[in-house]
Parts: structure tokens; sequence; C-alpha cells
């Protein structure tokens, strides 16, 4: 047994009282949770290898970045026999400072040992698809910083699925709004989309942000010829379900409803049901010129007023348009979600409905 706590930060005496082997297991012990710096400055001065690890690869240098000892990575850093090296997993210092989120490490060993921010290990896995998956937004937002930083990882998993795929919706809105990485790039093999994978896993408040950017393909396709909306149909994610039943064209619609009719459970293929029920209840409205219908629909049941229609691509407002039902087109026209310029099949617009009829 070690010495109690008290008796640990005595390095002179422990020193004196362990035999080598022991003061190798010590030398990693004080750089990681330790984090005593005179203790491993004693073992050091002792002669106990700085570079040697355990079974794993991992040296007193990539306990200390692991654990964030700022002091000790300093100090081993500065010694002129210290080794790089990579672990088992082929690991480097860095990696564990963003795997664990010590921001301040991955700062140091960036700016004052010149680092490589996108060094590989055995997988293709670099710092910052380490940061975040694991969710370190401070070390994201550093590593993106740098001019020379590879938003692309080679493990044929870029950063932002990855981020995606473990629900870090804060990292998701930093790499598309402030890196500028595409929201339609795909996972490689599966051709899953950010969408597909959130909605897999139920991640409704990055199914929400994602389909609030207008270059967001919510009918996209994965190998399997699925759109995002079966997946969370077979997954049983009611409010996804919801929200996308209601956007995805009718097409889109009837087709999930056909994919996942047999994994889907009998309330989520009765919600489907309903968003094509609403959906053509909402083209009769605007047809009809039904004004309580379509403000019930649209504003109470959140129907989505950019929903197409299966063949002629036809949005309610192409509809209302169409028969010159105005007082529908006002409604419709104040939702700010509403897109006047929604092309049908043969690309035209609202405003051409409205001007064969003269009702411009």
């Amino acid at each position: 047994m070690f010495p109690q706590k008290e008796e640990v930060f005595q390095p002179n005496y422990l020193c004196e009282t362990f035999t080598a082997d022991k003061n190798i297991a010590l030398l990693l012990d004080a750089a990681s949770e330790l984090g005593d710096l005179s203790l491993v400055q004693c073992l050091v001065e002792r002669g106990v290898d700085v570079n040697i690890s355990n079974c794993n690869g991992s040296t007193a240098l990539h306990y200390s970045c692991r654990w964030g000892h700022l002091s000790i990575v300093e100090y081993l850093t500065s010694l002129p026999q210290i080794n790089y090296t990579k672990d088992s997993w082929g690991r480097t210092s860095i990696h564990f400072a963003a795997e664990f989120g010590q921001a301040h490490i991955v700062k140091y060993l960036v700016e004052s040992c010149n680092h490589d921010i996108n060094v590989e290990d055995k997988y293709g896995n670099t710092p910052l698809y380490m940061a975040c998956i694991c969710n370190h937004l401070p070390v994201v937002e550093y590593l993106t910083g740098q001019p020379n930083c590879n938003i692309n990882s080679n493990n044929e998993r870029h950063p932002l699925l990855a981020a995606t795929d473990k629900e870090h919706l804060e990292i998701v809105k930093h790499l598309i709004e402030s890196v500028g990485c595409d929201i339609i790039v795909r996972e490689d093999g599966t051709v899953s989309t950010l969408l597909h994978k959130a909605c897999y896993n139920g991640s409704l408040s990055i199914v929400e942000y994602l389909i609030s950017k207008p270059q967001c393909d919510i009918e996209a396709k994965d190998n399997k010829g699925n759109q995002p909306l079966h997946y969370a149909a077979c997954q049983g994610h009611k409010e996804i379900v919801s929200i996308l039943g209601k956007k995805v064209s009718e097409d889109g619609l009837s087709k999930c409803m056909e994919s996942a009719k047999q994994l889907a459970e009998p309330d989520i293929m009765e919600l489907l049901k309903n968003c094509s029920e609403d959906r053509r209840s909402l083209v009769y409205a605007c047809q009809s010129g039904n004004v309580n219908i379509m403000r019930h629909l649209v504003i109470d049941k959140h129907c989505d007023v950019n929903a197409k229609d299966r063949w002629s691509g036809y949005t309610p407002l192409h509809y209302a348009c169409e028969k010159g039902h105005i007082e529908i087109v006002k409604i419709l026209t104040n939702q700010p979600q509403c897109n006047i310029d929604a092309g049908t099949a043969y690309n035209d617009r609202p405003l051409h409905k409205a001007f064969l009829l003269n009702a411009i």
C-alpha cells in the first residue's frame, strides 16, 4: 500500500523508500491523479526513466496531459531526454489532452511545443475528432481556430458526423456556423446524413436545428434508400415523427409509411397516417377557400405550409393563388417559414398562378 495522502507529498521520503520498479509506477501516479510536481522531479533526478511506459504504452507525459497538470507537463517537456511517444493505440500527448477536455494543455502543446494538431492515431482519429465525440467545446473552438486545422478525419467519419451521432448540439452548431462545415456531409459507407443520425438517436434539439437550415435535405436517402423520417419512425421517436411527417413531401411520407410499416409501432403508424390526412385537409382547405380549417391546420396543428404535392409539386400557397383565395394567401404568406418562391414540377411559382387568374 502507498502511504496516506499526507505522506505522499513527502518526495524525499518516498524516493528513499521505494525500489526502482516501484519508483517507475510512482512516477506515473505522480504525473496523473496525484499531480505532484516535486515528486516527479525527485524521481527524475534519481534516475527514473521519464519515458518509461505502462502496458498500454502510456507515459508520464501522457498522464499529466490527461489530468491537466500543466506544471508537470511544462517540466517534462523541458527535459532534453523527453520523447514524444505514442501509446499502443497511436495516441500522442495532444490526443490525451483533447480527449479529456484539457484545453489549456492543448494550447500549451501547440504553442510551446509545436505539436501537430492534425496528428492521427492508428485509427485515423485526430485531436479534433476526439474532442468532438467527447463533447469538449473549448478544445474544439481552440483547434478549429488554428489556421492549419484539418476539419476532416481519415477514420471515415467527419467530426461533424461524430458530434451529431453523440448528440453534442453546441459542437454541431459551432462546426456549422463558425467553422463552415457542410451540413450535407455524408458518412462513408452508409451515406447517412446528419439528419439520419439525429433521427435514429432521437436527438430532437439537433433535428430541429438541422431542419431550420435551408440547405438541409430532409428527404435525403442513405445506402438502403431510407429517409431520416424512416429511422425516427422505426425507433419510436414520436416528436420527431410529428415534426418531419409534416415537412416531407407527400411522396416522402408515403414511402416512409410503406418502408416502416413492418418495423414501427402501431401508434407511430397512426401518427404518420394523421400527418398524411392533415396534409390532404390543408390542400382541400386552400383549394376550397375554407379559412377556418386552414388556420386550424397551420396555426394550431403546425402543418408545414411548404409541403409539396406528390406529383405536381404544388404547395398550399400554389393552390390558394390558383383559386384566388386572398384571405388564405395572406395567412400563408404571414407565416415566417412560408416560401413564396417555391417551384412546382414545372418550376411555376405561386405568383405565376395568381397572374394566370389575374389575381395580382
